[in-house]
């Protein structure tokens, strides 16, 4: 497991911020396959607007722009 890998050597502050990039990068790949598999499902068979059936790829777009907006703060913080 990657937990039992013995950790290369930094400061605390720079481990903390490697962490949470890691942990952004891996929430927007699976944001990303998610946004994949509903474009395949929409291909096969297009939502039904009136139905209120596009809820959840709201929900899901927000999530994505809230990640990449989490990100671009890291970025900032990390090399401002």
């Amino acid at each position: 497991m990657l937990f039992e890998k013995p950790m290369i050597q930094s400061d605390v502050s720079r481990r903390n911020a490697d962490i949470l990039e890691t942990v952004s990068r891996l929430e927007e790949r699976s944001l990303r396959t998610l946004k994949t598999e509903e474009a395949k499902r929409f291909s096969e068979t297009p939502p039904d607007l009136e139905s209120g059936e596009n809820h959840a790829v709201l929900q899901l777009n927000e999530q994505i722009k809230k990640n990449e907006g989490l990100r671009r703060g890291q970025a900032q913080g990390i090399s401002g």
